[in-house]
């Protein structure tokens, strides 16, 4: 069973938090497994929609990758041709002033053209168009469930979003203890799993969340939550998020 959480936040969109942590293997989980949605109050036709736009979403991009794969090797062999053919017509048609190099690199454009042009195609051909279709049923079909502790996440969440910039970043760098307790539930640890797939997708969340607890003096630790606060006050990360996942964990 996949589990997919919609966590509505106070200030953006809805959080849709999925377990698909590399985009190469969505398409054989979901041939594998059955869906489950879960949601912390009744939804309505806004939450459904926006849980099936994330979800869609994630199928498109995974079904790129996946018809990319599939067609690797016509597509190298195009490149490659396309390749041999520029480098012929450049030596042995067109004169050169500089040999060789003007001839590499003339062939070498030429290929990465038609490697990406194949690429893009793939991307809209039939068998790409058809995969969608059979993943999206099947995103269509998804069970629901009320899952009453995401309210409380959503909450913990809401409350998070309210705390300063400032006292939020020495708090995720353990200058300070968190205000909120930790999230202790049933779903928490698959929430936390998921929150920690989507904040190591986010530019600078993968190095956040290696140096978090790693800095143990003092100076380090506020060197660390000076980063954080600039960060987010250039709107590079989601502090709250980061915040959440720490009380998850």
């Amino acid at each position: 069973m996949i589990h997919i959480y919609l966590i509505k936040r106070e200030f953006g969109g809805s959080l849709i938090l999925h377990p698909f942590a590399e985009k190469k293997h969505v398409v054989k989980e979901l041939d594998r497994s059955p869906i489950m949605f879960h949601y912390a109050e009744q939804p309505n036709e806004d939450d459904r929609s926006a849980m099936l736009y994330g979800i869609y979403t994630v199928i498109d991009s995974a079904v790129d990758l996946w018809v990319q794969e599939l067609k690797y090797i016509p597509r190298l062999l195009a490149s490659a041709a396309v390749f041999l053919l520029v480098y012929l017509f450049t030596a042995l048609v067109i004169r050169i002033p500089v040999p060789l190099v003007d001839e590499i690199l003339f062939s070498s454009a030429a290929a990465a053209a038609m490697y990406i042009f194949m690429a893009k195609k793939s991307t809209r051909s039939e068998v790409a168009m058809k995969r969608r279709l059979e993943l999206k049923h099947t995103a269509d079909q998804a069970s629901e469930t009320l899952t009453p502790e995401l309210k409380k996440i959503q909450d913990a969440l809401a409350e998070l979003e309210k705390i300063p910039t400032l006292k939020l970043s020495d708090m995720i760098a353990g200058k300070r203890e968190f205000s909120a307790a930790p999230i202790d539930s049933a779903v928490s640890k698959g929430i936390a799993e998921s929150l920690e797939i989507a904040l190591k997708q986010q530019k600078y969340g993968r190095t956040l969340l290696k140096k978090i607890n790693t800095d143990t003096s003092e100076s380090r630790r506020e060197r660390f939550a000076a980063y954080l606060y600039r960060l987010s006050q250039n709107k590079k990360i989601d502090m709250p998020l980061i915040a959440l996942y720490l009380l998850l964990r």
